[in-house]
C-alpha cells in the first residue's frame, strides 16, 4: 500500500496543490484548516481513500464535539474522519489519538513473519 502523508497544511492561510500521486491512500495528519473545510477539501482534491485526523486548528472558533461531528457529517464515503477510533484498510490498521495528540501508528495485521514490499 502507497501512503502520501500531509500534515500542517493550514489552508485557512494559504491555499495548497498536492502533486499528483498514485497513492492508496493519503493520511492527513492534523492542522490542515479551521472546522470542517479541511474535509471539503480533502473531498474535492483526493479520489483515493483518505484518513483525516484533527489536529488543534480543526477546532479554532469551534466546539470540540460539533466540529467534529460536522467534520463526520461533511466526509465524502472515501474520506474517513477518525478521533480515538481505529480503522482497518487492505490488511492493515490506523489508529488516532485523542484531540490534539497526532500520532500515526501502523499497525499490520499481517503475521509477524511475513515481509512487506514496496509496492
Amino acid at each position: 500500500m502507497k501512503i502520501q502523508i500531509y500534515s500542517d497544511l493550514h489552508l485557512e492561510f494559504a491555499g495548497f496543490d498536492p502533486t499528483p500521486s498514485d497513492a492508496d491512500l493519503v493520511i492527513l495528519a492534523g492542522d490542515i484548516d479551521i472546522k470542517s473545510r479541511g474535509v471539503s477539501w480533502a473531498n474535492d482534491t483526493f479520489q483515493c481513500s483518505v484518513i483525516y485526523v484533527c489536529g488543534n486548528h480543526e477546532y479554532y472558533g469551534g466546539h470540540i464535539d460539533h466540529t467534529l461531528r460536522k467534520m463526520k457529517e461533511a466526509a465524502a464515503p472515501h474520506i474517513h474522519v477518525l478521533e480515538n477510533e481505529a480503522l482497518i484498510l487492505n490488511q492493515t490498521r490506523f489508529w488516532s489519538r485523542q484531540r490534539g495528540q497526532i500520532t500515526r501508528r501502523l499497525e499490520t495485521l499481517l503475521p509477524r513473519s511475513a515481509t512487506l514490499g514496496n509496492g
